[in-house]
């Protein structure tokens, strides 16, 4: 991080994409459990995976949206 400004950012929104991922990860959690006891960890597993390559994609993309790449924010037109 190019300074303490972009770290505050990007644990704010690391913090709400985790929330999400978590509540979301619990509704496919108990769905996946009722239709398929046996495979629902596999099915757990490559939904986190996916949710957080997402949500690293997502954050990355409000950075850059955020700031430049010194790390200066950027002016809102």
């Amino acid at each position: 991080m190019a300074n303490q400004e972009i770290w505050v950012h990007a644990n704010t929104l690391g913090a709400k994409m985790f929330v999400y991922l978590g509540i979301i990860l619990l509704i496919i959690g108990i769905i996946s459990y009722s239709m398929y006891p046996n495979a629902s960890p596999i099915i757990s597993l490559f939904a986190m995976l996916i949710g957080i390559g997402a949500g690293m994609y997502w954050c990355e993309t409000q950075l850059d949206k955020q700031f430049d790449k010194q790390g200066n924010p950027k002016k809102n037109p």
